[in-house]
């Protein structure tokens, strides 16, 4: 017809005409997601179905990926005698496509190990505890192996207690001031303290004594806290580690936690609409959307991934690329997956992001009492072969 018309065709061959499509995704050939409802309407160009799009976003077309694999961290294989040269053995001889969490950091990395005092030096360069160091291994494996996916990763649930810092201004932030990027709920009028909620964070993560009790808590004695995922200062942050990340090669960014301060002033609240439980799920999303302009204006084309924490919020979807699951530790225990709990988690996954690419991995964290924890635990070395 004159001018022609735009509609959508699903993967299943579904041919939709929407009648609100907005201009900037008037393109042949674009990916997307969409959550519509049928329109009763008369249409002139005699194709599909009429809706009226509720919801749209774009949907990158993920790298091809046949073998993934987790392997944490590449560079870093010094301290237990391996080389660089050693996993990239590794990685042609499993045939791997991906490699998730391949420069997983909890703390801040410097940009040379040169940079830090001479007694830190040495040990940092075993670990290739630094961003050039990455750059040197990224570009090693994929002369070598030119079409792997590196997916480089970062903590959205902690901020160093003494020291961090940020990789692209070069801003050092100690104590106190890391403290100021701490989530306070009492910001919000939530009716518990800041040293109440870091207290009981730190102690899933062993950041204070176990059994310390919170009425005593003092940010001083903490290692690390719980960010404030809506301080500015801390997504300019988390936000660096990842460009920084990105400037070094990798072509994925996974983020841990992303959703855990939406879930947390949830369960405080039980109120999504709650300005803390809205204002923190924005943010996340706001994260996510950045990084991916961060990969346009360099010229490539990130994906972002996290776990799928998103698809039981009443909110739009993040911009979320892939995600990841891994099986619960009495799952690992009993050595029997919950199949029908994992069909209703993958069912619900597809209907809210499509079909993105979904990687499962058994999570560890510093505890026994993690996935990992259980299979090299309690499992005898027959049934982790099993």
């Amino acid at each position: 017809m004159e001018g022609g018309f735009y509609g959508i065709v699903t993967e299943k061959g579904g041919k939709y005409l929407p009648v609100n499509l907005k201009e900037e995704f008037k393109k042949d050939g674009l990916r997307i997601w969409f959550k519509a409802r049928p329109k009763k309407v008369a249409t002139i160009q005699m194709w599909g179905k009429p809706i009226e799009i509720l919801e749209i976003r774009k949907v990158k077309k993920f790298f091809k990926v046949k073998v993934a694999v987790l392997y944490e961290r590449i560079g870093d294989g010094k301290w237990i005698n391996r080389s660089v040269e050693d996993e990239i053995k590794i990685f042609k001889e499993t045939n791997a496509d991906f490699i998730l969490r391949a420069f997983w950091r909890w703390a801040s990395c410097p940009e040379k190990c040169e940079d830090l005092p001479e007694k830190m030096r040495e040990k940092f360069k075993i670990k290739g505890y630094s961003y050039s160091h990455l750059e040197k291994t990224i570009s090693k494996i994929k002369k070598e192996i030119p079409g792997i996916i590196i997916c480089g990763a970062i903590p959205a649930q902690i901020i160093q207690r003494k020291v961090v810092w940020n990789p692209q201004t070069k801003e050092i932030i100690r104590y106190p001031e890391t403290w100021d990027l701490a989530l306070d709920p009492s910001k919000w009028k939530i009716d518990m303290s800041k040293e109440e909620l870091q207290c009981r964070f730190a102690k899933t993560h062993f950041w204070v004594p176990q059994d310390l009790d919170c009425r005593d808590y003092n940010p001083e004695i903490a290692s690390a806290y719980f960010p404030d995922i809506t301080n500015k200062k801390f997504q300019e942050l988390l936000l660096s580690w990842a460009k920084r990340q990105i400037d070094a090669g990798v072509d994925a960014v996974w983020i841990d936690m992303l959703f855990r301060q939406v879930i947390m002033l949830y369960r405080i609240t039980r109120d999504f609409n709650h300005p803390a439980v809205k204002e923190s799920y924005e943010s996340a999303c706001k994260i996510v959307k950045k990084i991916h302009e961060y990969g346009e204006k360099k010229g490539k084309d990130i994906h972002v991934g996290s776990w799928p924490t998103a698809i039981y919020f009443p909110y739009p979807l993040p911009g979320l690329d892939f995600v990841t699951l891994s099986p619960s530790r009495r799952e690992v225990r009993e050595m029997k997956l919950d199949g029908k709990e994992w069909d209703k988690r993958l069912k619900l996954i597809r209907k809210k992001f499509g079909n993105i690419p979904i990687f499962a991995f058994i999570d560890w964290a510093g505890s026994t009492k993690t996935p990992l924890g259980e299979f090299s635990q309690v499992l005898t070395k027959e049934e982790q072969k099993e």
